[in-house]
């Protein structure tokens, strides 16, 4: 029956069936798997990159992970070549947005642009569907980082964690909430914590330990609650990291053995490999600040060697200074006594010469009276 209507992507079956299309997503699920995974703080994504031919050489097999911009990564599942024909056409149109805008193209706006060639290809005939699969990755400033899956059909959903095997594998894993995620999340940071920082006065440690314990009760009884093994393996780590604030606060080993072994520490941490490992963790712990002291310790003294022979160095150009001062000064003072010289002996050269010259226009003066007169008297 399905022979009859599987010759063209336009002919639809009596069930409203694109078998076309279906077959793009059966080709789809025999190639490797692509898995993303969105976080708050960034996108995991990795891909399968499966060798057909035991006798190809795998330095020369094809990518299955492509950057698209600066901004944006696709992995793919499928037929290569047809990967390539549509990696090709995302990365066109996010340079003709960059060049047109001045800026990179939204995420989800490059994913509904391909889609639409995607789907026109199920429309038109004498064409067939792009047998492949693609997860986009990217960020923009609108809505951070964003995750995204399209099929041949041209459909396109967000946050798809992983295509291809997952979805024609029989046994699928458990699918866990929010809330076991983000528990798990706190608990690797607690433990991340713990590891590089000292939990003796760490208040941001404590304050983590017990918004654990609140969200492990509300997980306990929420209606998505996981297996007993994993709320019992959340519930001794998280009682694990009680009890090493607890103990931060005792000094002795026998202090710390005794808080182990009340009764309200633990269920479970009573025993002797537990003591022996909050032990182990408070040594280790007390030898990383002594490295930690030690390391300081050369820290300042390879600073103090610095700064003896910076200040050292500035006593000499200060020295230098100060004697080139002392040069100046005795020049200076030379140079103005035969200033002071030259002015004397100026200011009497200058004198002479004006009495010199009163002298004449006197002499001059009292002749002429005399020449005068005479020719008066000869009148």
């Amino acid at each position: 029956m399905a022979r009859r209507y599987d010759t063209r992507t336009t002919i639809f079956s009596p069930e409203g069936r694109l078998y076309q299309v279906e077959y793009a997503m059966e080709a789809i699920s025999h190639a490797g798997t692509s898995l993303g995974i969105l976080a708050t703080d960034g996108i995991l994504l990795a891909a399968e990159r499966r060798n057909t031919n035991k006798l190809l050489d795998e330095v020369f097999s094809s990518e299955k992970i492509y950057k698209l911009n600066d901004d944006m990564v696709c992995s793919v599942a499928g037929i290569t070549s047809d990967a390539n024909v549509l990696t090709n056409e995302l990365r066109l149109i996010a340079q003709r947005y960059l060049l047109q805008y001045g800026e990179s193209i939204p995420c989800e706006q490059l994913v509904s642009w391909l889609c639409d060639v995607k789907q026109a290809y199920t429309q038109y005939g004498g064409k067939r569907p792009f047998g492949v699969s693609i997860l986009y990755m990217g960020w923009d400033k609108h809505y951070g980082y964003q995750l995204y899956q399209s099929d041949p059909s041209g459909n396109y959903d967000a946050d798809i964690m992983a295509i291809d095997k997952i979805k024609t594998s029989p046994e699928v894993a458990p699918k866990k909430s929010r809330l076991e995620m983000n528990v798990r999340q706190l608990l690797n940071k607690c433990e991340l914590i713990a590891k590089q920082e000292a939990v003796e006065g760490n208040w941001r440690l404590k304050k983590y330990v017990d918004s654990l314990s609140d969200m492990i009760t509300e997980l306990k009884t929420g209606p998505d609650k996981p297996s007993k093994d994993l709320l019992s393996e959340y519930s001794k780590r998280a009682s694990f990291l009680k009890g090493l604030i607890q103990t931060s606060t005792f000094n002795s080993p026998t202090e710390k053995r005794n808080i182990i072994k009340a009764p309200n520490f633990t269920s479970t941490s009573s025993s002797q490999e537990d003591m022996d490992s909050l032990l182990k963790y408070h040594q280790n712990m007390q030898e990383k600040v002594a490295e930690n002291m030690v390391l300081l310790t050369k820290s300042l003294k390879e600073q103090s060697q610095i700064a003896s022979t910076i200040i050292k160095g500035d006593t000499e150009a200060l020295k230098k200074s100060s004697d080139l001062t002392d040069r100046n000064l005795d020049a200076l003072k030379v140079e103005s006594e035969r200033l002071q010289e030259h002015s004397r002996s100026a200011w009497k050269c200058w004198l002479w010469i004006m009495l010199g010259l009163v002298m004449v226009i006197f002499i001059n003066m009292v002749l002429l009276m005399k020449v005068m007169k005479k020719r008066k008297i000869e009148l």
